[in-house]
């Protein structure tokens, strides 16, 4: 969930307002493209403006071709046009079982590939992408939600695998964002079971410890403008806490409080403007719900839900669009191979 180059300015703080998201899911294969149908192309083609808008003249979400697996619990980010997802959980009979699919969304032709699998299965993993490559960190390992320090790093261009640093320490449920020159590392679950507030940073060689968020969570939603690392949401206890880094001064903000509290929702950066959350679960439904904080104004915007409510999705954004997919469609273990994309601002 990388931010992208937009130049912002350096919002202040203002109103609030609300929003609702959602992803979904599919089923597997062997590598090689993956074609769900023509679909609907947000980007390179038809405008949002006519493809993905209600009467009413305002951006609707649209869906896209299914991906080519079902699954919840993932991590996704952009790079070069691309959609990357990977990790999670495949749910059968009740029970989950970790998985090491990895898969990508081509924007311009609407089409999934199947990519070559992580090197080891992964749910709860962060997805982030920096200088051409995608990193996916930590997560948990098994059904028993053991968290994992080790960090895999993808070549496209080579489509190939290899072991990037490992974490400092074991953490899963966490979230990742690129911002500058830099991946930043946030939240999550210790070895000891605990919601933690520790912030890294990786520069692709080295992880470096920085100052500790306010409000320890996790299953949370981290996003990237131009500017800041905002970090949205989260559970344990489940909260609305909104929190912004800055990287130049290592030091946090207390932004106006998320619309609506939630766990188990996905983040990600939009025209390196807007901090988006989408999806989540508490202990009573699933979520559609989607808001972006925007760093100009400093107000919060409530887009329209998703078609499909889901929690453990993952979602990333780029210039104009935010995209969801997969996730579960109700509480606990359930899964989805939705891919929908929405216009925002």
């Amino acid at each position: 969930m990388s931010g992208s180059g937009f130049t912002g300015c350096r919002g202040g703080l203002g109103m609030r307002v609300i929003a609702l998201g959602l992803a979904a899911v599919a089923l597997l294969g062997a590598c090689g493209t993956y074609d769900r149908g023509p679909g609907r192309i947000p980007e390179g083609g038809t405008p949002v403006e006519e493809a993905g808008s209600d009467a009413s003249g305002e951006a609707s979400w649209i869906r896209l071709p299914d991906a080519p697996s079902s699954r919840t619990e993932v991590g996704a980010t952009h790079l070069d046009g691309r959609i990357y997802v990977a990790g999670g959980i495949e749910v059968g009979e009740g029970s989950g079982r970790v998985v090491s699919t990895f898969e990508s969304f081509e924007i311009s032709t609407s089409r999934w590939k199947i990519l070559p699998e992580l090197p080891e299965a992964r749910h709860h993993a962060a997805v982030a992408a920096l200088d051409g490559t995608i990193y996916v960190i930590g997560g948990f390992s098994d059904m028993a939600f053991t968290p994992s320090s080790s960090v895999f790093a993808f070549d496209p261009g080579a489509d190939r695998w290899r072991r990037a640093p490992n974490l400092p320490e074991p953490i899963g449920a966490g979230g990742a964002a690129a911002l500058g020159d830099k991946i930043y590392f946030v939240g999550g679950v210790d070895s000891s079971g605990k919601a933690s507030a520790r912030l890294y940073s990786f520069d692709g060689a080295t992880w470096r410890r920085l100052r500790d968020m306010p409000t320890p969570r996790e299953h949370l939603a981290v996003a990237a403008t131009s500017s800041f690392l905002y970090v949205l949401g989260g559970r344990h206890p489940i909260t609305d806490a909104a929190e912004r880094y800055d990287p130049e001064s290592d030091s946090w903000e207390a932004l106006p409080p998320k619309p609506t509290a939630r766990g188990g929702i996905a983040g990600a950066g939009v025209g390196g403007r807007f901090a988006c959350a989408v999806g989540g679960e508490d202990d009573r439904r699933t979520y559609a719900d989607a808001e972006c904080f925007d760093e100009i104004s400093g107000a919060w915007l409530t887009l329209p839900q998703m078609s499909v409510a889901r929690h453990g999705l993952g979602a990333a954004g780029t210039e104009k669009y935010l995209y969801t997919v997969a996730g579960g469609d109700r509480p606990g273990l359930a899964q989805t191979a939705v891919a929908e994309s929405i216009s925002v601002g």
